[in-house]
C-alpha cells in the first residue's frame, strides 16, 4: 500500500550538524541538496530537545 498522506520535508540545525559530518564528499553534496528541497526549517528547542516517545500523546 502506497503513502497516500501529504508530507512536508524538513530540516534542522542538528541534520545539517549531521551531514556535515558524512566523511564522503560525495554524499554530503547529496545529502546537502535533499535539505535544500525542505519546506521547513525545525528550531532546535527545549520541547524538540526531548526524546521523541515524550511527544506522543
Amino acid at each position: 500500500m502506497r503513502c497516500t498522506q501529504d508530507w512536508t520535508l524538513v530540516t534542522s540545525d542538528a541534520v545539517s550538524f549531521e551531514i556535515s559530518r558524512i566523511p564522503d564528499r560525495t554524499r554530503m553534496k547529496k545529502a546537502q541538496n535533499l535539505t535544500d528541497l525542505a519546506k521547513e526549517h525545525v528550531a532546535i528547542t527545549k520541547t524538540v530537545s526531548r526524546p521523541p516517545e515524550s511527544l506522543l500523546p
